[in-house]
């Protein structure tokens, strides 16, 4: 006949049975245990949820500054990633149809002007008349130049000029630096000429040519690249122009209908601040292309991939650098040569530079150990608290059975359904507070970033992806299990007046099936015609060495049979055999 165990000391909550022990079991034992202690359980979830809402404001601030610099990028030079520059006519069809490019456009440029001899210095020896850039053409590759004064071209004789030039005239223009001795083989093409200062409604004479250097040693000529400036070469008596403007075509007029120039003041304009002198646009003159240039986007994911792509439309086995690699340019095996946009592939992590991510992140993760190591702390102390509270229930468990790493997992457990409930509401917190942040002090912040890009409008929107949200959230489960383990690290302590682990075991409810199972005064006669076959886990070793018939007769300890006393004595009486467990 078994004995049932349906009774449990006061204080303790309901241990499952050994015989069944399972993830399950310890589940619904831990779940059962936070049910009990509602107040440490809100505690531990809204430490829980502060910890992983720190985090994610750390790694979010900071993936939105990313998103700052990146759109600051955008806004004022555009998502090209590779220029193709002097693309022979032959190859800008392929150039469209490579299947790593998404998005092109091309620049076309019908060649270049001589400016007036007032205007002859290191720069502004030129006027390069190109294609006027529609929205639908660029797709967002560049920003558009911006009107100051008067319209866009729209007749193939209209053309837009760069802001610096208005109220010039040919007698009195601007000189930058010293004239420079020339080749002289260009003093005879026509040069820009036009009547008074220019404005809105000048007509200006333009004998458009292609630029031409020619390479000191070997006397060989190739195209100058449009977007360089001047080519010279040193001398004895210094720098030397070693370019010239070739086969010009007979002077054209073009009517000036507006003046372009930087938005709000700012100094930077990108279609304007390369090459040799200035610039103007014009809208299909009819004229051929001296020179095309391709700006475009990859669906390329590395700056390995990028230099490759370049090489094999240039020979090269990377980009020209900002502003010169003069040597390189005037030496290079094939004239097409490309730039890069390093600072857009940067903030795109596509670049080997990578000082600025490093900066940042690095000081995310310092931030992120600190927060964690406070959670830790903070955290902790609930988990410790827990764990001495059911000191006692994990010795009854020991004694039904349970292995440390079942007990563990009871903890494991308890803290797994602690995060399930605070890790989301740490997220939601996180990413509020951040946007609050931003909202307030977003202006400054932009103005930080780029004082032109945010003039006015500021960053007011924060960065959120998938992969920063996981990131937290491992990295705050973590917080969550190291704050678990490290109280159940150390042993737990034995209830009162239980020294050893034999007298937890006589404390439990199997322990009063061997009281029941045993007399107060002493053990009966064995019986002659029944072997006993079950031996009291709470019989000392010599009493269950000395008779192999009896094999569980010693006395319980007396608490153990006063708890259980009535229903032995009544079952001893009525039933010899009683005292033994079938």
């Amino acid at each position: 006949m078994k004995t049932p165990f349906n009774a449990r000391p006061r204080g303790t909550a309901e241990a499952p049975s050994a015989l069944g022990s399972g993830p399950g079991i310890f589940s619904r034992f831990a779940a059962r245990s936070l049910k009990l202690n509602r107040t440490r359980t809100a505690v531990s979830i809204i430490g829980i949820a502060l910890s992983c809402a720190l985090i994610t404001a750390i790694f979010t601030s900071v993936a939105t500054l990313y998103g700052g610099l990146l759109k600051a990028e955008i806004l004022t030079d555009g998502t090209w990633q590779v220029e193709l520059v002097n693309v022979p006519e032959s190859e800008i069809g392929d150039v469209h149809a490579d299947p790593r490019v998404d998005r092109s456009y091309d620049r076309v440029s019908y060649g270049d002007a001589l400016m007036p001899e007032s205007f002859q210095g290191y720069w502004g020896r030129y006027l390069s008349v190109q294609e006027w850039p529609t929205a639908d053409a660029v797709g967002g590759l560049k920003p558009l130049p911006n009107i100051s004064e008067g319209r866009a071209p729209q007749a193939p004789d209209e053309i837009v000029l760069a802001g610096d030039l208005k109220g010039m005239t040919v007698e009195k223009g601007q000189r930058l630096y010293d004239i420079l001795p020339a080749t002289g083989l260009d003093y005879t093409v026509p040069r820009a000429n036009w009547d008074g200062a220019l404005e809105v409604g000048s007509t200006l004479e333009l004998s458009l040519g292609q630029r031409m250097f020619v390479d000191a040693e070997s006397g060989a000529q190739a195209p100058c690249l449009y977007s360089e400036t001047l080519y010279t070469t040193e001398s004895e008596h210094g720098d030397v122009i070693s370019e010239y403007l070739a086969d010009p075509a007979p002077a054209r007029p073009f009517k000036v209908v507006g003046f372009f120039a930087p938005k709000d003041g700012r100094s930077y304009d990108q279609w304007g601040s390369m090459g040799p002198g200035y610039l103007g646009f014009v809208a299909s003159p009819g004229l051929p292309a001296r020179q095309t240039s391709i700006y475009l986007t990859t669906n390329l994911t590395s700056i390995a991939d990028i230099n490759s792509f370049i090489g094999e439309y240039t020979g090269a086995d990377h980009a020209i650098g900002a502003w010169g690699n003069r040597g390189f340019i005037e030496n290079m095996e094939s004239q097409t040569a490309a730039y890069s946009h390093d600072s857009l592939l940067r903030y795109q992590g596509m670049t080997d530079d990578r000082s600025i991510w490093g900066t940042l992140y690095t000081l995310a993760a310092i931030l992120s150990v600190v927060v964690i190591v406070a959670s830790v702390s903070l955290i902790y102390n609930s988990f410790a608290i827990a764990v001495s509270e059911r000191t006692r229930q994990f010795g009854l468990l020991s004694s039904l059975g349970a292995s440390k790493r079942q007990l563990r997992r009871s903890v494991y457990a308890e803290a797994l359904m602690l995060a399930a409930i605070g890790i989301p509401a740490g997220l939601a917190l996180g990413i509020l507070g951040t946007l609050v942040v931003f909202n307030v002090a977003g202006e400054g912040i932009g103005m930080l970033i780029d004082q032109e890009a945010f003039a006015g409008t500021g960053l007011s929107t924060i960065t959120v992806t998938p992969v920063i949200l996981a990131i937290c959230a491992l990295l705050a489960l973590v917080t969550v299990l190291i704050s678990a383990a490290v109280p159940h690290g150390a042993p737990a302590a034995s209830p009162p007046s239980m020294p050893s682990g034999r007298a937890a075991m006589c404390a439990s409810p199997a322990a009063s099936a061997c009281s029941r199972a045993a007399p107060r005064a002493g053990p009966p006669a064995p019986s002659p015609s029944r072997t006993d076959s079950t031996t009291c886990a709470c019989a000392s070793p010599a009493s269950r060495a000395s008779s192999p018939a009896a094999t569980s007769r010693a006395r319980a300890p007396r608490v153990a049979w006063r708890w259980r006393h009535s229903r032995s004595r009544s079952r001893s009486s009525s039933y010899p055999g009683a005292s033994r467990i079938t």
